[in-house]
């Protein structure tokens, strides 16, 4: 049942770094709401401690209830802890948000996959003819660089030349990040409920489906179509910065905010986009440099079916594809 958590309720999961499962009982919350004379839960204000001796930090809520402007967090909610994760599994037993505490209902991961949607986007004819050729012929994607790459399999919406698209301003459906939010940690948190199962393709992933509908495509169904520029837009928006109205991962090389120096410059959160074989590029976020010089570590939605933290070449890259968001 969807039971709102309070202080002193428990969370089961792991600890990263000591390879070890753990209870996190949460030690604090909303300070101005409560639940059974107790604070509330809610995302970011409820942490706790670990019995692995590390500080836990809930991360996801509910899509429409919110405690200090911060989603409720529930049973069934994840957040982090020392590089894992945890499960909340006590609650209130008689205070229950989101049709009565339905368990068997899909959890929302934080308010990324229930962004406000965006107006329908009409495709060009040219876009539209490609599309239709690249899921008939989805092999093409098939070759050991993009399936090393994790993004074989998946036909997508390819740029047309004739078709200027234009970044547009975002939504700000979060009173919290006004004006530019914290990428680092939204691309955290993204890795956290990935670890929970909330992104992994399932053929009608509900949480995928929803990003179609945030950058402007509600009418495509399914998880099958290429969503990594439909993930990139739909936490650029979510986080208040500009975002394009585009499932192609290509149009991410004219963002319009180079960053200077290209990668070498980059930061934590900043928007690279690669060449894909077979198709127009794939498109994630910077996330930190990698293991040997030209490798670089990168988040982003449609990796191995998923949202994960992969491993890039440098040479890989487009020219111009190194970009900053913009704050709305």
């Amino acid at each position: 049942m969807t039971a709102v958590t309070r202080v002193s309720d428990t969370g089961k999961g792991t600890c990263a770094a000591h390879s070890t499962a753990i209870t996190t009982t949460f030690t604090d919350g909303a300070s101005t709401v409560k639940v059974n004379n107790q604070k509330a839960g809610a995302i970011t204000l409820t942490i706790g401690n670990a019995t692995c001796g590390h500080t836990s930090e809930a991360t996801q809520g509910s899509p429409n209830v919110f405690f200090e402007k911060k989603a409720a967090h529930r049973i069934g909610d994840v957040g982090k802890v020392d590089g894992g994760s945890y499960v909340v599994t006590s609650g209130s037993s008689d205070v229950f948000i989101n049709n009565g505490g339905q368990s068997s209902e899909p959890v929302v991961p934080s308010t990324l996959a229930s962004a406000v949607p965006e107006p329908a986007v009409s495709m060009s004819r040219q876009q539209t003819n490609t599309y239709a050729n690249n899921v008939t012929n989805v092999q093409k994607y098939n070759n050991p660089t993009n399936v090393a790459n994790g993004v074989d399999k998946h036909p997508e919406i390819e740029d047309d030349p004739s078709t200027l698209i234009v970044p547009v301003s975002a939504a700000i459906a979060n009173p919290d990040c006004a004006g530019g939010g914290n990428m680092g940690q939204a691309l955290d948190k993204a890795l956290v409920e990935s670890g929970a199962g909330q992104w992994k393709e399932t053929g009608n992933n509900p949480n995928i489906q929803a990003l179609y509908g945030n950058v402007g495509f509600p009418n495509v169904r399914g998880d099958s179509t290429a969503w990594c520029a439909a993930f990139t837009g739909s936490i650029l928006k979510q986080n208040c910065f500009k975002f394009n109205k585009s499932l192609a991962a290509g149009s991410y090389t004219g963002y319009g905010n180079p960053v200077p120096g290209g990668i070498s410059n980059a930061q934590k959160g900043d928007i690279v986009v690669f060449n894909r074989v077979g198709g127009t590029g794939h498109v994630a976020f910077y996330y930190g440099p990698g293991p040997s010089p030209g490798t670089i570590y990168v988040v982003g939605g449609n990796q191995h079916d998923n949202i994960t933290k992969s491993l890039r070449h440098v040479s890989e890259l487009k020219a111009n594809g190194v970009q900053r968001p913009q704050p709305a």
